[in-house]
């Protein structure tokens, strides 16, 4: 397994876990902006168990929470 991720890092320039938090986020980010659903199902869609948890790294991650990034998706967007 450590050969796999020093391949996939050597690649990709980040580890598996940074690229996949970060696949993670920019998916729950569209989904935001293009559909209705409830924060908290889509947190569950991009394989965060816990909504809290979900609502918590998304505000590290974007400076703001899910809710207030859907009501302004321009105010801050990395």
């Amino acid at each position: 397994m450590n050969y796999t991720r020093k391949l996939f890092k050597d690649r990709v320039g980040k580890s598996i876990a940074v690229y996949l938090g970060e696949y993670r986020f920019q998916k729950a980010r569209a989904l935001l902006l293009e559909t209705d659903l409830p924060a908290n199902k889509i947190g569950e869609m991009v394989g965060f168990e816990n909504t809290n948890y979900f609502y918590v790294s998304f505000k590290k991650h974007y400076g703001m929470t899910p809710d207030h990034f859907r009501k302004h998706p321009l105010s801050k967007q990395s």
